[in-house]
């Protein structure tokens, strides 16, 4: 049985004085949480963020050694 934390529950609370918007820092916050978690994920390549559909990233996952 996997022990990783479920990424999709893996929720990233940000906040305070920051060079960048809470959003763009809440999705790089949730990428390193997930890596933490122990996923493999990187921020998608090319990907262009819809800011009307709320979208800030995208990623993907790694996988090593299959």
């Amino acid at each position: 049985m996997d022990k990783r934390t479920d990424p999709v529950e893996i929720i990233a609370r940000v906040g305070g004085v920051t060079p960048y918007s809470d959003r763009e820092r809440a999705f790089g916050t949730w990428v390193y949480l997930a890596s933490k978690a122990g996923w493999q994920v990187v921020e998608a390549d090319g990907f262009v963020a819809d800011t009307d559909r709320g979208e800030i990233g995208a990623v993907e996952s790694r996988v090593f050694g299959t």
